[in-house]
């Protein structure tokens, strides 16, 4: 799209705690006619308040790396006309006479609006007089820009130039009718289109409380170094990566060489194995991240783990590409599931990603059930952040 009247870059809507809309970058030219569809409650009305220059009230928060109309700040003072959703009250009344709805648009269009954006305009009115009401509003796409929420897949077939599909407050798929109907990329969008609703999680939902498809399991590929038979495996594609072999004196210079070329500045080590290794880490300008300390003879600390996991986390955030490595591969091995783990991937497909990449050193008993025993804790935290979310929703 050329000559954008509207723009948003990387819009984000949260009430309180909760992330309405997620990563939302758009941009309309000055005419055509535009739609924006999704089923009920995935956030077209939240975007529609957007447009209406709404940026903070109360508790709700929006923010941008862009909002922009007519090259300005979109504001309170400087937004589209927005013909916002009626009421149920006045759906009703639309069923039997559309003259509210008609007489709204012809007020807007008396003002000459550069973009006019309408909330579900035709709800509630019969197909036989909606088609006269959208045929207007094509027509006036020719001197502005019109953007039209609707959950009508049939209205946007018929009239739409542009589509945009939202779904949990995501953008799912965006295109002209023709590829959005015809050839639709994405599977969500197909389940749409057949079915009018779609199976797919809200944008602040928590990892652990996702069917298996939705929880982002690392690609079992291959990638630049990963390969069988070398000595850095990549997990997590480029960014986090486990040592296939134990750390010695007899391989440290091609170790440290291979991390260098793999860009790896950060290496996890075993504070019970460790003799010197961390030593010869910070010599050569890699950070080192110390397993937590654990007595002999004692359960494993979650908590302490977990803080482990959570200061990995943070160096990746960052950019930084994280090696667990050690004297140890077994020890190694159990700290990249304690990883994996805490991303969100279950017990079983954790070891199962482990067992297909790090050949040797299987899990005892003993860790697998600490890996169950972390799942568990994870699960029961999810299951009490979710019932906290339903509560402030209620």
């Amino acid at each position: 799209m050329t000559d954008d009247l509207l723009t948003l870059r990387n819009l984000r809507v949260m009430v309180g705690e909760r992330l309405l809309l997620k990563d939302i970058s758009l941009s309309f030219p000055a005419v055509g006619f535009f739609v924006v569809m999704g089923p009920v409650g995935v956030g077209k009305s939240t975007l529609m308040s957007v447009f209406e220059g709404k940026r903070t009230a109360d508790v709700v928060t929006t923010e941008a790396d862009e909002a922009t109309f007519y090259g300005q700040p979109l504001s309170k003072n400087n937004h589209p006309y927005v013909i916002r959703q009626a009421t149920r009250s006045e759906q009703m009344a639309r069923a039997v006479s559309t003259r509210t709805i008609r007489g709204q648009i012809a007020e807007a269009l008396a003002q000459n609006p550069r973009m006019l954006c309408l909330d579900e305009p035709c709800a509630m009115v019969a197909h036989e007089e909606a088609m006269p009401i959208l045929e207007q509003l094509k027509d006036e796409a020719q001197k502005r820009a019109i953007v039209m929420v609707t959950h009508n897949s049939e209205h946007a077939r018929l009239f739409a130039d542009w589509m945009v599909l939202l779904g949990s407050g995501q953008i799912i798929e965006a295109g002209s009718p023709d590829k959005m109907f015809n050839a639709p990329e994405s599977n969500v969008t197909k389940q749409f289109l057949k079915t009018g609703g779609m199976a797919i999680p809200r944008p602040d939902a928590a990892a652990r409380t996702l069917a298996p498809e939705f929880r982002g399991m690392p690609d079992l590929g291959t990638d630049t170094g990963d390969t069988a038979d070398g000595p850095i495996i990549w997990i997590v594609r480029r960014s986090f990566a486990v040592a296939t072999e134990a750390f010695s004196a007899s391989n440290n210079a091609e170790m440290l060489e291979e991390m260098a070329h793999q860009g790896i500045t950060v290496a996890v080590v075993n504070s019970e194995t460790d003799t010197g290794l961390s030593t010869t880490l910070e010599a050569a300008g890699v950070r080192v991240i110390m397993t937590p300390h654990q007595p002999a003879n004692k359960p494993k600390d979650i908590r302490k783990h977990l803080s482990m996991i959570s200061h990995i986390q943070s160096e990746i955030n960052q950019g930084h590409k994280v090696l667990v490595m050690g004297t140890d591969q077994a020890k190694t091995k159990m700290i990249a599931a304690i990883f994996l783990i805490q991303m969100g991937i279950t017990v079983h497909d954790s070891l199962s990603i482990l067992n297909t990449k790090v050949k040797g050193c299987p899990f005892s008993m003993n860790e697998e059930q600490f890996l169950w025993d972390l799942e568990l804790v994870l699960d029961m935290e999810s299951t009490s952040d979710s019932m906290t979310q339903k509560m402030y929703q209620a």
